[in-house]
């Protein structure tokens, strides 16, 4: 059984504390709360032990989840991995290319898992597709948000757009061959709204639009190719294919959402499953850290065209 410590605070912690607790294969040896640094936190609804230093959580685990913030992603990261510990880190892996980087290297050159949390490659949307024979010429992406009570709520990049830009690149298997991308800032500094357009060096192309200043909350994809449109709304757990008449026999759809069927399950808590799953069998995480840089790295160079226009702009 492995043990399994958490690094992190609040809601998001509670959350991941509940998803471990249901999983057979791990125990929960405890938390560190990096705000209270030498003083034991405040403990949990499951009277978890609070670690007063991030070394000694490490050296009591053989799995390290952290729900830091990216600032703090690294620096936990790169301890977790020195100390021969298996990583679950949410996304982004980390604060700048840099980082991302050298946690690559850090993997690589170590025997240790790292999975970066992607969650959504576990929504049943997502895992719907792998029964189909998908080769897209063109993806439309709409990933947003209510306008927040403060004014602010969820970055439209590093939190909204990059679960876009990680599920396209699994599915279209070529190269970025170009990037263009604006944003519009709302009621923020920084852009509340932003599109980026993704050119792929086999042809395929992706517009993706991203905000947190939306009536209302939406997540989906539309996956054209010939003769078939498949539709991907992520927060309701539902795929729905549209063939051609005359092509119905070209793909064949398996599972309960052939027919548009809403399916329930906890995405967070099939995460931790596959990872103890890749760690047990040593086989490599569903979203590697391959997967966390590649998705980084096109979100970072979104960020550098969207500061370009701006900078025309005024």
């Amino acid at each position: 059984m492995y043990k399994v410590g958490i690094i992190g605070t609040g809601h998001l912690r509670e959350v991941h504390i509940k998803n471990w607790l249901q999983i057979a294969q791990v125990s929960l040896a405890g938390f560190y709360d990096p705000g209270t640094d030498n003083v034991p936190a405040q403990g949990t609804d499951q009277n978890l032990r609070s670690y007063a230093s991030l070394d000694e959580l490490i050296d009591a685990c053989d799995i390290i989840d952290i729900v830091v913030t990216a600032t703090q992603r690294f620096a936990a990261c790169e301890k977790a991995i020195r100390k021969g510990k298996h990583v679950l880190v949410a996304m982004p892996m980390g604060f700048s290319m840099t980082e991302a980087d050298q946690l690559v290297k850090l993997v690589q050159e170590s025997s240790v898992k790292l999975q970066v949390a992607h969650t959504e490659r576990f929504n049943p949307a997502y895992e719907s597709l792998k029964g189909l024979r998908l080769k897209p010429v063109y993806i439309e992406g709409q990933h947003v948000v209510p306008f927040g009570v403060d004014g602010k709520g969820p970055h439209p990049i590093f939190d909204l757009l990059i679960q876009d830009i990680d599920t396209v690149l699994s599915l279209v298997e070529s190269e970025v061959k170009n990037i263009a991308a604006n944003g519009v800032s709302v009621v923020n500094m920084a852009p509340d709204l932003v599109n980026a357009r993704i050119e792929f060096n086999n042809g395929c192309v992706a517009s993706l639009t991203a905000s947190r200043v939306a009536p209302k909350a939406q997540f989906t994809l539309r996956l054209f190719q010939k003769n078939v449109i498949t539709n991907v709304d992520f927060l309701n757990k539902h795929t729905h294919v549209i063939r051609s008449p005359f092509q119905e026999e070209q793909l064949q759809v398996q599972g309960p959402l052939s027919n548009g069927q809403t399916l329930e399950t906890d995405s967070l808590q099939k995460e931790m499953e596959a990872f103890v799953a890749c760690i047990r069998n040593n086989t490599r995480p569903v979203v590697n850290e391959i997967d966390g840089y590649r998705a980084m790295e096109v979100v970072h160079q979104i960020l550098k065209k969207i500061n370009s226009n701006l900078s025309t702009a005024h």
